[in-house]
């Protein structure tokens, strides 16, 4: 089963007609967001859901281990819906992703804003010591279902990241150079930039190839934009 309509539950496709995998796909996408509505909607559709008899799938962000986003509304909302879960659930596996990379309409993703803005010639700030992760969402796909295939039951709470650390500098400079065009770009001091280790459950299936920055980089702007 897949609850959600965007990039992650068009990933999962295959899992439709599964009746022992739940994959929760749906959810706040905008981490900007304050208005209690939308939280509230998922809260009420995870507890829904809570009592499906197989592996509960949900994703949650990498984010909650950013020490400055710790207040953030967003990031409340993942803990405590994790907590739902982990308390609820008989069997889960909560994956936490850094930003995904793939075929969206979602303006709120990070190469969506940034690839907007070097194309539209708008102004960016870029924070000079802030990084992130990126993630292709077919690895996404690609690794959780190897481990759903080899793990019958997981209470899992875990990071999974299959790339290197990216200072937001380079991704902007990198956009810019795959358009060759460049855009106003005023830069600001930044603090977020914290290390992300993947998860055990997930490393036999990380790819190795993903080491070097300039080459991710350029791979995962040819391939989606």
């Amino acid at each position: 089963m897949v609850i959600g309509n965007g990039l992650l539950a068009n990933a999962f496709c295959k899992y439709k007609e599964n009746k022992d995998v739940l994959i929760f796909a749906s959810g706040v996408s905008n981490s900007k967001l304050t208005e209690a509505a939308p939280f509230q909607r998922e809260i009420d559709l995870v507890q829904k859901h809570l009592n499906f008899n197989g592996l509960f799938v949900y994703f949650s962000t990498c984010s909650v281990s950013d020490p400055t986003l710790q207040d953030s509304q967003y990031i409340q909302h993942k803990l405590y819906i994790e907590n739902i879960i982990r308390k609820g659930s008989k069997n889960f596996l909560i994956v936490r992703l850094p930003n995904v990379v793939g075929v969206t309409s979602n303006p709120n993703t990070m190469l969506n804003f940034f690839t907007k803005a070097v194309l539209n010639s708008q102004p960016i700030q870029v924070q000079r010591k802030s990084a992130r992760y990126l993630i292709d969402v077919d690895d996404v796909y690609r690794i959780i279902d190897l481990v759903i295939r080899q793990n019958n039951r997981l209470n899992v709470v875990g990071d999974l990241v299959n790339g290197p650390k990216i200072l937001v500098e380079n991704i902007v400079s990198a956009i810019e150079k795959h358009f060759q065009t460049n855009t106003d770009k005023v830069y600001i001091e930044g603090n977020s930039n914290y290390d992300i280790n993947a998860h055990s459950v997930f490393k036999p299936f990380l790819s190795s190839t993903n080491a070097d920055v300039d080459l991710f980089l350029k791979n995962i702007l040819e391939k989606y934009y």
